[in-house]
């Protein structure tokens, strides 16, 4: 009542939703719903003649009734049960659509696009964070020279400018060192270092927003590794397995690069790539563990993953992913409150095991 809303009014239950996820916290959240929204065209079947969509105009009194609940499995049952009952609606109303006008010829669908709040940042910034994502896996080692801001600028397809500017901020966050003419060497973050760029509303922001982006993939990771693991197919996981025997391989984001390949519907695989996008680069995980110790416990949890697929065990598959993503996010979390102070981190929760 309070914001206006009409108790019959057709996008009731859809501003209700999109307030709850408000709510959480996590803009990740909210501005996933709002891209739906965007690609639904849920006005339009509702304003069509006999729609099956109207019915769900009465539920507001079970939405605020299931949200009072105290049990979040039932809460959460309710919720997705409610978006199952919409998704046969508009099912419903395609097949009536079509028996109506057939032989009509349909524009070409639009692709779903999401940025995942990673493409607000200028170039440099996305630039620097692709940088430092390979500083942390390995793929230019530290103590070693990155490649010369001429070879970079041809790689990312961009003006030495915005390639000297990446690497300010490189530097600026303890990623790199500069001598000179002769080039930038890769180096370890310390912890100081990022204590310090955090104090930076900039960074904060950014480092708010790699916790929200682990808190979304603890979410995304086992739905999307049950669907995609029946799809691998036999020269998929040989390949797989002759990929990780390689000294610089990085197991879990071959794994999660293929997971994307086979994610359907097409708004799932993009919301899954984009995610696992913008949290590879993060420059704030992890600093207490050194290289070795990081590797080394990526690579084990992938490989348990990996030996479930070849298994054809999907169920453990899928655990294991969604555990190892789940941890990651507590691991940073806490890192979060007790070294870096972010007292805003402390609302932002593990999923439930029993949702993932």
């Amino acid at each position: 009542m309070h914001r206006g809303m009409k108790p019959r009014e057709w996008g009731l239950l859809s501003r209700l939703c999109r307030e709850l996820l408000q709510a959480c916290g996590n803009p990740l959240f909210s501005e996933v719903y709002a891209r739906f929204n965007r690609y639904s065209h849920l006005p339009f079947f509702f304003t069509c003649d006999d729609s099956p969509l109207r019915a769900q105009m009465d539920w507001h009194g079970d939405f605020f009734t299931a949200l009072e609940n105290r049990n979040i499995q039932e809460k959460y049952n309710w919720l997705t049960a409610s978006y199952l009952r919409t998704a046969d609606a508009v099912r419903m109303s395609l097949n009536l659509l079509e028996a109506e006008y057939r032989g009509v010829v349909l524009p070409p669908a639009e692709p779903f696009q999401w940025g995942g709040l990673y493409g607000y940042d200028p170039i440099y910034i996305q630039i620097a964070q692709d940088l430092i994502a390979k500083i942390n896996t390995g793929v230019y080692p530290l103590e070693q020279y990155l490649p010369h801001e001429a070879e970079l600028a041809k790689a990312y397809g961009v003006s030495l400018t915005t390639v000297r500017k990446a690497l300010v901020e490189l530097r600026r966050l303890g990623y790199c060192r500069t001598l000179n003419v002769k080039g930038s060497i890769a180096q370890r973050c310390s912890i100081e270092t990022v204590c310090r760029a955090v104090r930076n509303p900039t960074r904060k922001r950014d480092a708010m927003r790699y916790l929200y982006g682990l808190q979304f993939m603890a979410l995304l990771a086992g739905p999307a590794a049950r669907l995609a693991a029946p799809r691998f197919t036999a020269e998929e996981k040989a390949a797989l397995a002759a990929q990780f025997k390689r000294p610089d391989a990085i197991p879990l984001i071959l794994l999660v690069e293929c997971i994307g390949r086979h994610l359907d519907p097409e708004p799932l695989r993009a919301i899954f790539l984009e995610t696992e996008h913008l949290v590879r680069w993060g420059y704030c995980t992890l600093l207490h563990e050194s290289r070795s110790e990081r590797v080394r416990r990526v690579t084990h949890k992938s490989r348990a993953a990996f030996d479930a697929l070849l298994a054809e065990d999907m169920e453990t598959f899928s655990l294991e992913m969604a555990d190892y993503c789940r941890s990651s996010f507590q691991m940073v979390r806490t890192q979060y409150i007790q070294y870096y102070r972010l007292s805003e981190a402390e609302a932002v929760m593990a999923p439930p095991l029993g949702l993932l």
